[in-house]
């Protein structure tokens, strides 16, 4: 209802650069932004964002590569320690998750401790092939360590965790985790980035 005195008194320019940014929004970032609080979810949202981000390029190619830019900066969740979250994520399926277990005793990480992913922009397409499973390896057993949590229950099939009373214990710990900060600060900067881009447009 604010809005639209604005409306009816913009220019031609300023009334397209509204439309791009609420198509943006109700495409890409509401959801995303409603679902950012939870830490369990936060290493597969992240992946999913990213590819939806990557993937807006055939809805509007400029404001894609813009976000993905900014946004591959902010993929603390997608490392192998964070990576350990996405073990309590419900919205990680059985079949998944046996993946996961596999990589997590592989010989696939590197010599030097990662605790944040780097990536830059030609690793793109590249990168959004991998699905969640991939960013699992040896050094994710440091989040049970780290948190103290009782890994016990990763020696049994996905399908029985939640029968399983050492990861009822973990879950109970890691759901009360919260990631207001960063979700603030992802979405504030990435928005700011967004006018500057439409305002850039319009000039």
């Amino acid at each position: 209802m604010y809005l639209v005195p604005f409306i009816m008194q913009a220019k031609c320019q300023e009334k397209t650069a509204l439309h791009h940014i609420c198509v943006f929004l109700i495409i890409i970032y509401i959801e995303a932004w409603f679902e950012a609080t939870s830490a369990t979810a936060a290493p597969y949202n992240d992946l999913v964002f990213l590819k939806k981000l990557y993937n807006y390029q055939a809805i509007d190619a400029e404001i894609s590569e813009v976000a993905v830019s900014k946004f591959i900066n902010h993929l603390w969740y997608l490392s192998p320690q964070a990576i350990g979250l996405a073990f309590f994520d419900k919205n990680i399926n059985t079949e998944m998750k046996r993946k996961m277990l596999t990589r997590l005793d592989s010989n696939n990480s590197s010599n030097e401790s990662t605790k944040r992913l780097k990536l830059n922009n030609c690793d793109i397409d590249e990168f959004i092939k991998n699905e969640i499973y991939h960013f699992v390896n040896s050094e994710t057993r440091d989040f049970f360590k780290l948190f103290n949590l009782d890994e016990s229950f990763l020696e049994n099939d996905p399908s029985t965790w939640d029968n399983i009373h050492s990861y009822k214990n973990a879950l109970n710990i890691v759901t009360k985790l919260r990631v207001v900060n960063d979700t603030a600060e992802r979405g504030i900067k990435l928005m700011e980035d967004y006018n500057k881009l439409l305002t850039t447009n319009e000039e």
